[in-house]
């Protein structure tokens, strides 16, 4: 029993074929495309917080030496209104909070501790919390972008490949249809569109079998014709002569 894709036609077969390797590479390189778009977007955010991370150190050394509590809240709440920064604590040198702004976050954030430190003596730590949220934007709208793209590209090569697969198939019911008419005797074919393609070639290599064909059937009418011709002649001399061999 055949299965549906036995049943297609040859046109058919071909294109679902093309575009279904066409559609696993994409598919591939789509995946690895996100991965490493992740990746680049990782190393991103981690350098972030760590450049804003070693900006609030300087910015909070002097505060924390001398322990003024009202600068260091002063300095985390102008950038509180940074949008990828969730949260910013900053701790003295014995773990006492001096100021804390925004939540701890979820595990998809990006996460530092930062040393307020000068010349070895160390004044306190900065703890932040930078939102992963970008990645998975970023993510989500690069494999949106993606897959309209390769939809774009499956439609057109399902184009072109119809359009070529068209004009193959097309050669191939010619060559068919001229074999079914030399099968019911029709000996006087002769294609055009020979090239140095394959098909092309094909279709030569049966103009010229056809033309061998109508070459020996028709020297086979002859044979035919000279052998009746021989025997109309034999069986009239057998009236002019007697039983002896006599005329």
């Amino acid at each position: 029993m055949k299965t549906w894709f036995g049943r297609l036609s040859l046109r058919y077969k071909l294109t679902l074929a093309a575009l279904g390797v066409e559609a696993a590479m994409l598919a591939f390189l789509i995946i690895n495309s996100v991965q490493f778009t992740r990746q680049e977007l990782q190393q991103q955010a981690e350098h972030r917080v760590r450049e804003v991370g070693e900006t609030l150190a300087a910015a909070l050394l002097a505060p924390l030496s001398h322990q003024d509590d009202a600068s260091v809240r002063d300095v985390i709440e102008t950038l509180q209104h940074d949008d990828g920064l969730k949260m910013i604590a900053v701790r003295d040198n014995g773990k006492r909070i001096v100021h804390q702004a925004g939540t701890e976050g979820t595990k998809a954030d990006f996460r530092l501790l930062q040393p307020v430190e000068f010349s070895g003596q160390r004044y306190g730590e900065i703890a932040l919390v930078l939102s992963g949220k970008f990645i998975q934007e970023a993510r989500t709208r690069y494999v949106r972008q993606s897959l309209i793209i390769a939809t774009l590209a499956l439609l057109l090569t399902g184009l072109l490949l119809a359009v070529s697969s068209s004009w193959v198939i097309r050669r191939f019911t010619l060559l068919t249809r001229a074999s079914k008419q030399m099968a019911q005797g029709d000996l006087n074919i002769k294609l055009a569109g020979e090239s140095s393609d394959e098909i092309g070639q094909l279709i030569g290599t049966f103009n010229r079998m056809a033309e061998s064909v109508r070459f020996n059937i028709d020297r086979a009418r002859e044979n035919e014709a000279r052998f009746h011709a021989i025997a109309d002649y034999t069986h009239d001399l057998e009236f002019w002569l007697s039983p002896e061999g006599r005329l």
